[in-house]
């Protein structure tokens, strides 16, 4: 697995370093990179004279910079914002992205905004059952009621509780 570039700093630490007459194995040590590194930084620079990394080739991003601090914004402005209203919103300005687009985004900046928005579906479902669970309840409760001949007539349950309050008090 290939490991990232190393920064302009650590290669002209490495350069100070050879400089000052360090060995290869002193600097690999010093800075913890692998000596192969530190001799290919060296010929890099005896060859081109340059520090920079080489600009890669490579499909270029959908979303600018300016675009992706709009999708951050939408977030903390309302973290429970789903990833379906993030793009219609951006749509809705002329930015056209994929769903996968605004999540990797998101990801990138180190954003958990998955947390919420599971967290909020998970409980909208849960109330919804919950709901569903008490009417069926209430249902099977008139049902038997009918069937034994007791009427759910509201009147009929104030006389009862008439009648409970009266023999309370005597």
């Amino acid at each position: 697995m290939k490991s990232k570039e190393l920064s302009l700093p650590v290669k002209q630490t490495i350069i100070k370093l050879k400089n000052e007459n360090k060995s290869i194995r002193e600097i690999a040590k010093t800075l913890g990179v692998a000596k192969s590194t530190i001799w290919a930084v060296l010929k890099r620079i005896e060859h081109t004279g340059d520090l920079m990394n080489n600009h890669r080739s490579g499909r270029p991003r959908k979303t600018t910079e300016g675009e992706d601090r709009r999708i951050l914004s939408l977030v903390k402005k309302n973290p429970f914002t789903t990833v379906g209203q993030i793009k219609t919103t951006l749509q809705e300005v002329g930015v056209s992205v994929s769903e996968s687009t605004i999540k990797r985004r998101l990801h990138q900046s180190k954003y958990s905004w998955s947390t919420v928005n599971i967290k909020e579906r998970k409980n909208k479902r849960r109330v919804k059952n919950g709901k569903k669970h008490v009417k069926e309840e209430k249902e099977e409760q008139s049902d038997a009621q009918t069937e034994q001949g007791i009427s759910a007539s509201p009147e009929l349950g104030d006389e009862t509780s008439k009648r409970d309050e009266e023999e309370k008090s005597s």
